[in-house]
Parts: C-alpha cells; structure tokens; sequence
C-alpha cells in the first residue's frame, strides 16, 4: 500500500531471505500507515556473477530517490560472500547513504539442515520435535563474520542499524526452529509466517522512528 501522506517510505531489498518477511512487513507498514516498497527482481545488494549487474543495482538506486525511499531494510544469505561482493556491498551503502536514508542490515538467521521441519517429520512422522543447531555453529557458521562486517560498515556509516534476531532462536547453547507446537521454519534456511512474526518487533523501530 502506498499513501502520499506516509511519511515512512521503506525499501525491503534483498533474496529469499528478505522475501520470506514480506507478510509480516507488510502488515507492520499497515498498522503504522508506512509505504512499502519490495526489490522484486530478488537481486542482492551487490554485483554478482550471472545475476544483478552494476546497471541494474543502480535503477534500484535511482528509484530509492525518485520514490522518496527514507529507509531500506538489507535481508540476504550473507553467509558465503566473497571479498569482491562484500567491497561492491560497500559501493552500495555509499550511494544510499548520500540520499539521507536509514540503512538497516539484517544478520542472517540460524540455518541448517537440522532446523528444517521436513527432516523433522522423516525422523519422527507420529512425534516431530523441533530440531536445532548449537549456537557454536551459527556464530562460527555465519553470525560473527556478518557482525563483524556489518560493525565495519556502522563505523564508516552513522546512518546503519544492524537488526539482530538471534534472541529470537537461540539460548546459550542452542539455536531451535521451534518450540512445543510451534513451528518457525518452512526449510532448514527460511522462516514461515510463524517465524516472521515471532520477529516483527525487531523491526517495529523502523516503522517508528
């Protein structure tokens, strides 16, 4: 939904990570009468092999100014970034940062086989329980190279928030991909709708501020 009265104009841009929030998002821009716009081409945030090209990052860029865009939520599978694409991330922070926008980068959720529902079912069919991966992992895995990557980038940039939803899944030991009757997750890599919600006031702040 798009109001010419919305003084929030939010840009969600990234892959299936970032698709898989689009429902809760959606009904947050709702409640909070904010417009908001989705990167529909599934195209990370940087140039890459046989995918989104310079031209194509740069449209998306000149759409951020055209459309009023004051806040862009990053969601992608940061995990396996090579330093090319992470140096090319940069050259896009530093273009949206020049148009006054608030930049918030999301570190990737827990993944793994294990916390695919599907494998829990195949292990157990009368009796599923919710499977999990040690913290350890996801921090070796994923988490602390992006939050590392992500500080780095807060340093040089004032305008970036890095949006952790770790709380969410883990305790001090384990990361879970659901609990009791609830379940999180669609695959061992993305959240369901029940797990988007179970995040959604992780993202309240950039509706309201």
């Amino acid at each position: 939904r798009q109001e010419d009265d919305d003084q929030r104009r939010i840009l969600l841009w990234g892959d299936s990570h970032a698709s898989m929030l689009i429902p809760m998002l959606k009904k947050l821009a709702r409640q909070n009468r904010a417009s908001l716009y989705i990167n529909v081409r599934n195209c990370p945030p940087f140039v890459v092999p046989g995918g989104c090209d310079a031209k194509i990052i740069q449209s998306i860029i000149t759409k951020i100014q055209e459309k009023a865009i004051n806040n862009i939520i990053f969601a992608y599978a940061w995990g396996h970034d090579t330093p090319e694409a992470e140096q090319s991330f940069v050259k896009t922070i530093r273009a949206v940062s020049q148009q006054d926008v608030n930049i918030w980068l999301m570190l990737d959720i827990p993944v793994g086989n294990a916390l695919d529902p599907n494998n829990a079912i195949k292990r157990n069919p009368y009796n599923p329980h919710a499977g999990s991966i040690s913290v350890a992992a996801y921090n070796e895995g994923s988490r602390l190279k992006q939050l590392a990557f992500f500080q780095r980038l807060k340093a040089q940039f004032p305008d970036i928030h890095i949006i952790d939803t770790s709380s969410a899944f883990c305790d001090q030991t384990n990361c879970w991909s659901g609990n009791g009757n609830e379940v999180w997750y669609r695959d061992g890599g993305h959240l369901n709708d029940e797990g988007t919600l179970r995040i959604s006031s992780y993202f309240l702040p950039i509706f309201r501020r």
